[in-house]
């Protein structure tokens, strides 16, 4: 005989243990049922459950993820003022041990930026994985008479493999606010990076750096989200 898991499932909801009976035997129509509480970590595998109306899991690491949706949003404006260093505006966690062959991961992000009349300073966006960058825009020269241009970024990571991944860049840049004119840029690091550390939580995230040290120039980041899409 075959014994079916329920651990996690709220014993006084029927309807919780009917849905891992149905879909155990091939059964249509069964039904996840809110749960009050977010379930004990289990011993291996991974419990499916639903809270405020959304289906996550919790895997033997602990980790909890958001099944099909955005896990990470943004919760308050992030400016982004010139310095001579790189600075993180954004990322997304990646659970330990859950990257494998073919999982995706995607970071999108909007915003606004203005520069010090007759500057024309550049920014450049990298996208990161731990401490490896695998994707870079290294230089958007910006208009030395723009104020409240809108940009928005798109950043995907693919896995190859557990150990191995690709990432790519999508910037979209308004060049005159008053026309809506734009460009796009694509980042320009094709290769697969290699040797990649999996095993651990992972930030998957933004950065931003100005070419030129000057208060007056600012990039703020209105709002954004990652998740994982495969």
């Amino acid at each position: 005989m075959t014994a079916y898991k329920t651990a996690g499932m709220s014993g006084a909801s029927p309807a919780s243990i009917d849905f891992v009976l149905q879909n155990a035997m091939g059964v249509a129509g069964g039904q996840l049922c809110e749960q009050p509480v977010e379930p004990a970590t289990p011993a291996d595998g991974a419990h499916v459950y639903v809270q405020n109306g959304k289906v996550w899991t919790k895997r033997a690491n602990g980790s909890v993820n958001l099944l099909n949706g955005a896990q990470d949003g943004m919760t308050a404006p992030f400016p982004v003022h010139t310095t001579a260093g790189v600075i993180q505006v954004f990322s997304y966690t990646v659970p330990g041990g859950e990257p494998a062959a073919g999982s995706m991961y995607q970071v999108y992000l909007w915003g606004k930026y203005g520069v010090k009349s007759g500057d024309t300073p550049n920014v450049g966006f990298r996208a990161y994985y731990g401490g490896d960058v695998l994707a870079e825009v290294p230089g958007i020269v910006t208009a030395g008479t723009e104020t409240d241009c809108l940009f928005d970024l798109t950043a995907s990571l693919t896995f190859h493999t557990a150990g191995s991944a690709f990432s790519v860049i999508k910037v979209g840049f308004g060049t005159d606010a008053s026309t809506d004119a734009a460009a796009t840029y694509v980042s320009a690091k094709p290769a697969v990076t290699g040797s990649l550390v999996t095993t651990a939580d992972k930030d998957f995230g933004i950065t931003v750096k100005w070419s030129a040290s000057d208060a007056a120039n600012t990039l703020t980041v209105l709002g954004g989200y990652g998740q994982r899409i495969a």
